[in-house]
């Protein structure tokens, strides 16, 4: 009687089992922008090897605070589109740190100047393009539009002319793609500034 006993308890427990639902690894819908660290390139230093990307709330934030990337996050931050970035959902191509060291402090401390600001916007709207950049856009876009409505060509490896990494880096408003340089830099502009400012 024992054995019985024990047999029904454990077929009850079973269909109850059954119908709460599917198990907690089937009921959770997977989310398609997450990126974690462990899928990416650490050594590149793309991502947060501690903090995953989907950790920040915005991409601009996600760039200030990546040890790769710190310098061109600041840049957005001064710029006029700093709340766009914070609040909407667009794609961030961002030059790594030693890309804009390699332009010079001078100039870089220029571009922070109040004074240029309209230097410093005009730079940031060619990295921000005005939608969210995905694979299938990667594989077959022949063009693609800043932030401010500027017509960009793009193609599997390049972005106005600039190469980009293939990974999307998303937060949770905006993503981020690393490109190899930044997209039309006003040098000789900075270097005019500059030396108006030296005399």
């Amino acid at each position: 009687m024992n054995k019985a006993f024990y047999l029904f308890t454990a077929i009850c427990l079973c269909a109850a089992s059954c119908a709460e639902g599917p198990a907690s690894t089937d009921s959770v819908v997977a989310n398609p922008n997450y990126t974690s660290a462990a899928d990416t390139n650490a050594s590149k230093g793309l991502v947060d090897p501690v903090r995953p990307s989907m950790d920040f709330a915005s991409v601009i934030n996600y760039a200030i605070d990546n040890d790769t990337l710190s310098m061109w996050g600041t840049l957005c931050k001064y710029s006029k589109w700093a709340k766009e970035l914070h609040n909407g959902n667009y794609t961030l191509l961002c030059p790594p740190n030693r890309v804009l060291q390699a332009k010079g402090k001078e100039l870089m401390a220029a571009l922070k100047d109040p004074a240029n600001a309209q230097v410093l916007d005009a730079l940031i709207a060619k990295h921000i393009l005005s939608q969210p950049l995905d694979s299938k856009d990667q594989a077959s876009a022949t063009f693609t539009y800043t932030i401010d409505g500027v017509k960009t060509p793009m193609d599997l490896t390049a972005i106005s002319g600039v190469k980009y990494e293939q990974q999307i880096i998303h937060t949770q408003h905006g993503s981020a793609v690393v490109i190899e340089d930044v997209i039309d830099f006003p040098k000789e502009e900075l270097e005019k500034l500059v030396t108006k400012n030296q005399k």
